[in-house]
Protein backbone atom coordinates (compact mmCIF):
# COMPACT_ATOMS: atom_id res chain seq x y z
CA UNK A 1 0.00 0.00 0.00
CA UNK A 2 3.03 2.39 0.72
CA UNK A 3 3.45 3.00 -3.50
CA UNK A 4 -0.03 3.83 -3.58
CA UNK A 5 -1.00 7.34 -4.72
CA UNK A 6 -3.29 9.32 -2.09
CA UNK A 7 -6.98 9.41 -2.90
CA UNK A 8 -8.81 12.62 -1.26
CA UNK A 9 -12.62 12.62 -1.46
CA UNK A 10 -14.58 16.11 -0.52
CA UNK A 11 -17.60 15.79 1.54
CA UNK A 12 -19.63 18.85 2.14
CA UNK A 13 -22.47 19.13 4.18
CA UNK A 14 -24.32 21.23 6.62
CA UNK A 15 -26.87 20.19 8.69
CA UNK A 16 -27.11 16.71 8.20
CA UNK A 17 -25.43 15.01 11.17
CA UNK A 18 -28.01 11.42 10.63
CA UNK A 19 -27.47 12.00 6.85
CA UNK A 20 -23.92 11.83 6.73
CA UNK A 21 -23.16 9.43 9.67
CA UNK A 22 -25.46 6.68 7.75
CA UNK A 23 -24.17 7.43 4.00
CA UNK A 24 -21.03 9.32 3.37
CA UNK A 25 -18.65 8.32 6.53
CA UNK A 26 -19.46 4.35 5.77
CA UNK A 27 -19.42 4.94 2.32
CA UNK A 28 -15.67 5.91 2.54
CA UNK A 29 -14.74 3.87 5.68
CA UNK A 30 -15.75 0.58 3.67
CA UNK A 31 -13.73 0.68 0.57
CA UNK A 32 -10.86 -1.90 -0.30
CA UNK A 33 -8.08 1.21 -1.35
CA UNK A 34 -5.83 2.65 0.79
CA UNK A 35 -4.60 5.54 1.75
CA UNK A 36 -7.74 7.51 1.41
CA UNK A 37 -7.83 11.34 3.12
CA UNK A 38 -11.46 12.41 3.52
CA UNK A 39 -11.98 15.80 3.99
CA UNK A 40 -15.50 16.83 5.34
CA UNK A 41 -16.00 20.68 5.20
CA UNK A 42 -18.85 21.58 6.96
CA UNK A 43 -20.83 24.80 5.46
CA UNK A 44 -20.39 26.92 8.45
CA UNK A 45 -20.28 26.71 12.12
CA UNK A 46 -22.84 23.73 12.39
CA UNK A 47 -22.01 22.54 16.46
CA UNK A 48 -24.34 19.03 15.90
CA UNK A 49 -22.73 18.25 13.11
CA UNK A 50 -18.75 18.80 14.75
CA UNK A 51 -20.08 16.44 17.56
CA UNK A 52 -21.13 13.75 15.58
CA UNK A 53 -18.28 13.53 13.09
CA UNK A 54 -15.84 13.99 16.47
CA UNK A 55 -17.40 11.14 17.94
CA UNK A 56 -16.73 8.91 14.77
CA UNK A 57 -13.22 9.70 14.31
CA UNK A 58 -12.58 12.82 12.60
CA UNK A 59 -10.48 15.29 13.84
CA UNK A 60 -9.71 19.27 13.38
CA UNK A 61 -6.29 19.39 12.31
CA UNK A 62 -4.12 19.58 9.39
CA UNK A 63 -2.62 16.26 7.82
CA UNK A 64 -5.50 13.97 9.75
CA UNK A 65 -6.53 11.39 7.02
CA UNK A 66 -10.28 11.94 8.93
CA UNK A 67 -10.37 15.62 8.71
CA UNK A 68 -13.06 17.91 9.81
CA UNK A 69 -12.79 21.82 8.93
CA UNK A 70 -15.62 24.42 9.30
CA UNK A 71 -16.06 27.28 6.66
CA UNK A 72 -16.31 30.57 8.82
CA UNK A 73 -19.86 31.42 7.14
CA UNK A 74 -22.75 29.44 5.73
CA UNK A 75 -22.16 30.52 1.45
CA UNK A 76 -24.85 27.77 0.20
CA UNK A 77 -27.75 29.68 1.83
CA UNK A 78 -26.37 33.46 0.36
CA UNK A 79 -26.11 32.44 -3.10
CA UNK A 80 -29.77 30.56 -3.07
CA UNK A 81 -28.89 29.06 -6.79
CA UNK A 82 -28.71 25.70 -5.65
CA UNK A 83 -25.04 25.26 -5.73
CA UNK A 84 -25.17 21.88 -3.71
CA UNK A 85 -22.14 22.95 -0.78
CA UNK A 86 -19.74 23.87 -4.33
CA UNK A 87 -17.89 26.38 -1.91
CA UNK A 88 -16.94 23.65 0.18
CA UNK A 89 -16.10 21.23 -2.68
CA UNK A 90 -13.71 24.43 -3.87
CA UNK A 91 -12.36 24.79 -0.32
CA UNK A 92 -11.95 21.20 0.08
CA UNK A 93 -9.48 21.15 -3.29
CA UNK A 94 -7.28 23.58 -1.81
CA UNK A 95 -6.84 21.48 1.62
CA UNK A 96 -6.57 18.21 -0.16
CA UNK A 97 -3.01 16.09 -0.74
CA UNK A 98 -4.33 13.33 -2.72
CA UNK A 99 -2.94 12.61 -6.01
CA UNK A 100 -6.08 11.90 -7.03
CA UNK A 101 -9.22 14.37 -6.11
CA UNK A 102 -13.18 12.94 -5.99
CA UNK A 103 -16.12 14.61 -4.08
CA UNK A 104 -18.68 12.46 -2.71
CA UNK A 105 -22.25 14.24 -1.56
CA UNK A 106 -23.42 13.34 2.39
CA UNK A 107 -26.32 11.39 0.87
CA UNK A 108 -24.58 9.44 -1.35
CA UNK A 109 -23.34 5.77 -1.51
CA UNK A 110 -20.13 3.95 -2.90
CA UNK A 111 -19.39 0.43 -3.43
CA UNK A 112 -16.27 -0.99 -1.35
CA UNK A 113 -14.39 -1.31 -4.91
CA UNK A 114 -15.60 2.50 -6.24
CA UNK A 115 -12.11 4.27 -5.73
CA UNK A 116 -9.74 1.46 -6.53
CA UNK A 117 -11.61 0.66 -9.46
CA UNK A 118 -11.43 4.50 -10.67
CA UNK A 119 -7.57 4.73 -9.76
CA UNK A 120 -6.90 1.68 -11.82
CA UNK A 121 -8.66 3.43 -15.19
CA UNK A 122 -6.52 6.53 -13.99
CA UNK A 123 -3.19 4.60 -14.70
CA UNK A 124 -4.23 2.02 -17.47
CA UNK A 125 -5.83 5.31 -19.67
CA UNK A 126 -3.45 8.28 -18.23
CA UNK A 127 -6.58 9.92 -18.35
CA UNK A 128 -6.98 13.14 -16.30
CA UNK A 129 -10.48 12.51 -15.23
CA UNK A 130 -12.61 9.33 -14.98
CA UNK A 131 -15.95 9.40 -14.53
CA UNK A 132 -18.19 6.55 -13.53
CA UNK A 133 -21.52 5.38 -14.48
CA UNK A 134 -24.15 5.31 -11.58
CA UNK A 135 -27.42 5.05 -10.48
CA UNK A 136 -30.04 7.57 -9.63
CA UNK A 137 -32.86 6.05 -7.56
CA UNK A 138 -32.82 3.31 -9.54
CA UNK A 139 -31.53 4.09 -13.00
CA UNK A 140 -28.37 3.75 -14.54
CA UNK A 141 -26.91 7.41 -15.94
CA UNK A 142 -24.00 6.76 -18.11
CA UNK A 143 -21.45 8.91 -17.74
CA UNK A 144 -20.27 10.21 -20.94
CA UNK A 145 -19.24 12.56 -22.30
CA UNK A 146 -18.38 13.93 -19.14
CA UNK A 147 -21.23 16.93 -19.24
CA UNK A 148 -24.12 18.29 -17.75
CA UNK A 149 -27.00 15.41 -17.29
CA UNK A 150 -23.88 12.71 -17.34
CA UNK A 151 -21.88 13.67 -14.51
CA UNK A 152 -22.71 13.78 -11.16
CA UNK A 153 -20.73 15.15 -7.90
CA UNK A 154 -19.85 11.42 -6.61
CA UNK A 155 -18.97 9.90 -9.84
CA UNK A 156 -16.08 11.59 -11.23
CA UNK A 157 -12.48 12.27 -10.10
CA UNK A 158 -9.56 14.56 -11.86
CA UNK A 159 -5.43 14.92 -11.16
CA UNK A 160 -4.96 17.41 -8.72
CA UNK A 161 -2.68 18.67 -11.41
CA UNK A 162 -5.99 19.88 -13.44
CA UNK A 163 -6.77 22.17 -11.34
CA UNK A 164 -4.76 24.68 -12.61
CA UNK A 165 -6.81 24.60 -15.58
CA UNK A 166 -9.82 24.94 -14.06
CA UNK A 167 -11.82 24.97 -10.64
CA UNK A 168 -15.20 24.56 -8.53
CA UNK A 169 -17.45 27.66 -8.84
CA UNK A 170 -20.63 28.32 -7.41
CA UNK A 171 -22.49 28.39 -10.86
CA UNK A 172 -25.93 26.37 -10.00
CA UNK A 173 -27.31 23.39 -9.17
CA UNK A 174 -25.00 21.66 -12.21
CA UNK A 175 -21.82 22.75 -11.17
CA UNK A 176 -20.52 19.81 -11.23
CA UNK A 177 -21.01 18.90 -15.06
CA UNK A 178 -20.37 22.25 -15.46
CA UNK A 179 -16.73 21.64 -13.82
CA UNK A 180 -16.25 18.51 -15.96
CA UNK A 181 -16.77 20.80 -19.12
CA UNK A 182 -14.75 23.23 -18.25
CA UNK A 183 -11.75 20.38 -17.31
CA UNK A 184 -12.91 19.14 -21.00
CA UNK A 185 -12.32 22.68 -22.28
CA UNK A 186 -9.08 23.60 -21.29
CA UNK A 187 -7.89 20.23 -22.85
CA UNK A 188 -7.88 17.62 -20.46
CA UNK A 189 -8.01 13.74 -21.62
CA UNK A 190 -10.80 11.68 -20.01
CA UNK A 191 -12.12 8.06 -19.56
CA UNK A 192 -14.96 6.35 -18.23
CA UNK A 193 -15.13 3.33 -15.52
CA UNK A 194 -18.06 1.04 -16.20
CA UNK A 195 -20.17 -0.06 -14.12
CA UNK A 196 -22.23 1.55 -11.22
CA UNK A 197 -20.09 1.73 -8.58
CA UNK A 198 -21.81 4.95 -7.09
CA UNK A 199 -25.61 5.07 -5.69
CA UNK A 200 -27.71 7.98 -5.46
CA UNK A 201 -30.57 7.16 -3.52
CA UNK A 202 -32.88 10.36 -3.17
CA UNK A 203 -32.50 13.71 -3.77
CA UNK A 204 -32.95 16.42 -0.83
CA UNK A 205 -30.64 19.40 -2.70
CA UNK A 206 -29.17 19.97 0.94
CA UNK A 207 -32.54 20.08 3.12
CA UNK A 208 -31.45 19.58 6.62
CA UNK A 209 -32.40 16.42 8.81
CA UNK A 210 -35.54 16.64 10.43
CA UNK A 211 -35.22 17.52 14.12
Amino acid sequence: MADRPLVSIITGTWGRPRTILQRAIPAVACQDYQPIEHLVITDGQDEALRTVLLGAGYEDRNGAMRRLVSLGRNWTQPFGNGSNSAICRLAGTYLARGEYIGCLDDDNTLDPGHVTQMVARFEETGADLVCSDFMHMGRMVRSQPPQVGNIDTSSFMYRAAVLAKSNWQADGYECDGRLAERLVAAGCTWAVKPGATMTITEQRHGVPDEP
